[in-house]
C-alpha cells in the first residue's frame, strides 16, 4: 500500500475515535436522564426504617388500667423516650378478652390458672404474637430510644447474668422485656410449652424459665437463626446483658448496689446512684429494679 494512502487512512481513524466516544457519552447521559425523576436515593437511616419489622407500640399490664402512682415515672420513661410509639396498658379483663377472641384454643388453660400472675405472664406472649411491639414490666425504666436496639430484628429478648449458678441458668432470659414483630412463630412455641407445663412454679409454667426453654427449643429447631446479628426470617436477637438487664438479682451484688437498686416502698432506692453502679458507661437501653410489681 502506498505510504500516502496509509497516512490518510490513519488520519481518518484518529478523527473517528473521538466522535464515537462523544456519541457513547451522549447516549449514556440521555439514558440516565430518562429514569423516573421520583426515584430517590435511600439513606441508611431510611433504609432501616423501611425494613423495620417490630411495630412502634409499647405494652404494659396491671390488674386494672389505673397503674399505681409508684410506677408512674417508670411508665412515663417509655413514653418520653419513644414519643412516636403507641402506648397500651392491659388489664386482667383485657387479657382474658384477648385470649377468648384470638386464641380460644388456649382459653381452657388460661382459665385454669389459679394465680393472676400466671394469666398476666401468659398474656404477654400473646401480645407479642397478635400485635407485636414491645412488652416491659412496670418496674422497668427506659433509658434510651428503642429504635436502635430493635433495628430490623424479627424479635428481641434480653439476657441476664446468672453467674456460675447452674440452677439459675433458666432465669437468664427474663420475660420482663420482650419485643417482636406480629405473628412470630416462637410465641406459638411458647404457648405450646405453657399448655404442656401445667404443674410447677410460676417461673416454670409461664415465667422466665418457660421463656428460656421456649427460646432454646426454638433456636434448636432453627439453628441458623441463633447468632446475634443474623437476620434470617423469624430470627431472634438475644441482646447482651448490659443492654436490658444491667442489674441482675441472680448474682451477688455489693451492699451499695442492693441499697441503691432495690425498689420497694420502704427501701432507700436511689435510681441515679443505682445507674452509676450498674451502668457506668451508659450503654443500657433500659433497666429493671425488680420491684416484683406482680405481687
Amino acid at each position: 500500500m502506498p505510504p500516502r494512502s496509509l497516512a490518510k487512512r490513519l488520519w481518518t481513524l484518529l478523527m473517528t475515535i473521538p466522535l464515537i466516544a462523544m456519541l457513547i457519552l451522549v447516549t449514556v447521559f440521555l439514558l440516565s436522564s430518562s429514569s423516573p425523576s421520583s426515584a430517590k436515593r435511600i439513606t441508611p437511616a431510611n433504609e432501616q426504617q423501611q425494613s423495620r419489622k417490630i411495630p412502634k407500640v409499647i405494652h404494659q399490664s396491671w390488674k386494672t388500667r389505673l397503674v399505681p402512682t409508684k410506677y408512674a415515672r417508670m411508665v412515663d420513661s417509655w413514653k418520653s423516650m419513644n414519643p412516636d410509639y403507641e402506648y397500651r396498658i392491659w388489664s386482667d379483663s383485657d387479657n382474658r378478652n384477648l385470649i377468648e377472641t384470638h386464641y380460644p384454643w388456649f382459653l381452657e388453660v388460661f382459665d385454669s390458672y389459679e394465680d393472676p400472675i400466671l394469666q398476666a405472664d401468659a398474656s404477654r406472649v400473646f401480645y407479642m404474637h397478635q400485635y407485636g411491639g414491645v412488652y416491659a414490666d412496670l418496674d422497668f425504666q427506659c433509658l434510651k430510644p428503642l429504635d436502635t436496639l430493635l433495628g430490623t430484628h424479627d424479635a428481641v429478648l434480653g439476657s441476664m447474668n446468672t453467674g456460675f449458678n447452674f440452677f439459675l441458668r433458666a432465669h437468664s432470659i427474663p420475660n420482663a422485656f420482650m419485643a417482636s414483630k406480629p405473628g412470630h412463630p416462637m410465641w406459638i412455641t411458647c404457648a405450646q410449652r405453657m399448655m404442656k407445663q401445667r404443674k410447677g412454679t410460676v417461673e416454670q409454667r409461664t415465667g422466665p424459665a418457660m421463656l428460656y426453654r421456649c427460646y432454646s427449643d426454638y433456636i434448636k429447631s432453627n439453628r441458623n437463626m441463633g447468632a446475634p446479628g443474623v437476620h434470617a426470617n423469624n430470627s431472634v436477637y438475644l441482646a447482651p446483658k448490659e443492654y436490658i438487664y444491667p442489674y441482675s438479682w441472680a448474682v451477688f451484688n455489693s451492699k451499695a448496689v442492693r441499697k441503691a437498686c432495690s425498689f420497694s416502698e420502704n427501701s432507700k432506692f436511689d435510681e441515679k446512684q443505682c445507674l452509676e453502679l450498674v451502668d457506668p458507661k451508659r450503654v443500657a437501653y433500659a433497666v429493671t429494679f425488680w420491684g416484683h410489681s406482680w405481687e
